[in-house]
């Protein structure tokens, strides 16, 4: 057996087992799981003046959670919380 077909056969569960998290979280959008980001950032936008610094989709148990920093008009980092299903607002406070 040629040996790049033994290290693609050892290392082929791995490399499938782990979907990338960008990945995961689009297939979950397509699916209509989750609310696209490009929605939940308009909505926020209408409602702050903000930039956003980061963007994280987690699980929690059976939630969905968009977790985001987002930087105010008064260069104040803000931590906003969002159900990832419904979009809605379920936490809001300082950044560190």
């Amino acid at each position: 057996m040629p040996q790049w077909l033994l290290v693609f056969m050892v290392f082929m569960p791995v490399v499938g087992h782990g979907a990338d998290p960008h990945d995961r979280a689009m297939q979950l959008r397509r699916a209509g799981t989750i609310v696209s980001l490009e929605d939940l950032l308009l909505r926020i936008r209408q409602r702050y003046a903000c930039r956003l610094l980061d963007a994280r989709i987690e699980r929690e148990g059976a939630r969905y959670l968009y977790r985001l920093k987002v930087l105010d008009q008064n260069s104040r980092v803000r931590e906003l919380e969002f159900d990832g299903v419904s979009g809605e607002l379920i936490g809001f406070g300082q950044g560190p």
